[in-house]
């Protein structure tokens, strides 16, 4: 099969990757991304199109046209992430993704087509995937990635594995539309190549008795007739978002919004690798103050935004921020597989929530050490013999409730005098220690029942004194 490469090209990334799924004046107003460095509008949106500004403009040029213009300052890591998000969203359609940093991505494609039965089949999906991400983009196929994305960035979006049609397509494309520098591009056009179909129309063997090796090379892995090694994608093991916000936050129930956003990149990215967590961190950047990092952990693992976000708006509720938020990020670095909680369909209606959601909620809300179980330790006096622990403290010294002899599920905070009539139905069980901590019990306990059929856990003191240390439920 004839190799077929899919070039992406994102022509506004950094402002799709800010304005993605924010609506508000941005919509109206005339936004543009300015390159500081060069002073260049290298990013517009559609109303700073309609009012003629255009990628290349300078700043005073372009801010004559509108006196409403929002400028914002260009920056490649945010493209870079972005692209690494597509990236991602796309590797479930296709394993062979390489890079063309700061906004392209080529695929190779055509080990994909019998798969989905073609390249239209194929292309349908890739579109749905892409519409979700809400990212402007321009697409071609050519048979290398080079040929492909120089049509691509010439918004020249033919999608066909027929080399006639992209042959086609592509000699539209001028010299001055290809990656090479400008000093070989004046040569080519005094030998008189205007156009990319004149350079496929020539042999390689004659370009390279004209031109240096550099132009050769490109030229014929634009041609598809030299190899091009590129290196392919792989997917990270660990989940990391960071999001610059369009605005400082001084609230934290105004966050909700934007870590709604990032949740919901979280809980693509575990049903893709079929995993969940119990444990993530959200990081709060604060105008001149040290990062503020907010650990969530779930003791049911989960994969859903929801379920992370309601225990989020609990956590914010004890949060203060000390300076306004202009950024935030999300990082994952404990995966667990997806194991579904198995129902019975005949145990009648249950509950809304499980024990281990309602325990989530629990410490999102009061924190994990307020939130406590009772556990058993090595200890005869039954009013040591438990203490209070923290439900996510699993290093616990603690005796097996097996080899225990039969205690009440209700102790008395303190004994008290046994003051009615009983029947002993089993005992005695002597106690006698605590003389190394001058708090000695001697006890001679009982299991009875009064009058009323309830089961009482008394003791007899050396002295014949009688107490009720428990109740049987």
């Amino acid at each position: 099969m004839s190799p077929i490469w899919l070039y992406l090209h994102f022509p506004n990334l950094q402002l799709n990757t800010l304005f993605s799924g924010n609506t508000g004046s941005h919509e109206t107003l005339p936004v543009v991304v300015l390159d500081a460095k060069k002073n260049q509008v290298c990013q517009r949106n559609g109303s700073a199109r309609k009012l003629g500004i255009q990628c290349g403009m300078g700043l005073a040029t372009a801010s004559s046209l509108s006196q409403q213009l929002q400028v914002v300052s260009y920056c490649r890591e945010v493209e870079e992430s972005q692209l690494n998000v597509i990236a991602e969203t796309l590797y479930q359609l296709t394993s062979d993704i390489c890079f063309f940093q700061p906004d392209g991505l080529a695929l190779r494609i055509h080990n994909m087509l019998n798969l989905y039965g073609g390249l239209q089949p194929y292309w349908n999906m890739l579109r749905e995937h892409l519409t979700r991400l809400h990212i402007e983009y321009q697409a071609s196929t050519a048979w290398s990635p080079l040929a492909a994305r120089v049509m691509a960035r010439n918004q020249i979006n033919t999608i066909s594995d027929q080399r006639d049609n992209i042959k086609t397509a592509l000699g539209q494309c001028t010299i001055d539309s290809l990656d090479i520098h400008n000093k070989d591009k004046q040569k080519l056009k005094r030998v008189g190549l205007h156009t990319v179909a004149d350079i496929v129309a020539l042999p390689l063997k004659d370009i390279a008795r004209r031109f240096d090796s550099y132009l050769v090379t490109y030229l014929g892995r634009l041609k598809g007739e030299l190899h091009h090694p590129l290196p392919f994608f792989h997917p990270p093991e660990y989940f990391y978002r960071y999001l610059e916000l369009l605005y400082e936050i001084e609230k934290t129930d105004t966050l909700i919004p934007p870590v709604k956003r990032l949740l919901n990149e979280l809980e693509s990215f575990l049903k893709i690798r079929n995993h969940t967590t119990s444990e993530l961190t959200l990081t709060l950047y604060q105008r001149d103050h040290t990062p503020l990092e907010v650990t969530l952990g779930s003791a049911q693992c989960e994969y859903r935004a929801q379920s992370w976000l309601k225990l989020l708006s609990l956590k914010f509720e004890s949060v203060t921020l000390t300076a306004p938020v202009y950024a935030i990020s999300i990082r994952v670095d404990k995966l667990q597989e997806l194991n579904p909680v198995r129902q019975d369909m005949f145990a009648g209606k249950q509950a809304q929530i499980s024990t281990l959601q309602l325990r989530a909620i629990l410490e999102a809300k009061l924190g994990a050490s307020a939130v406590q179980q009772l556990c058993y330790v090595s200890e005869h006096r039954p009013e040591y013999s438990q203490k209070q622990v923290p439900l996510s403290d699993t290093d616990v010294d603690a005796a097996s409730v097996d080899i225990l002899p039969d205690r009440p599920g209700f102790l008395l905070s303190e004994p008290l005098p046994l003051q009615e009539k009983v029947t002993v139905i089993r005992g005695p069980e002597r106690i006698s220690t605590g003389w190394w901590d001058n708090q000695q019990a001697v006890r001679d306990y009982f299991i009875a029942r009064n009058q009323f059929g309830q089961l009482l856990w008394i003791f007899r003191t050396p002295h014949n004194y009688w107490y009720q240390h428990g109740l049987f439920c």
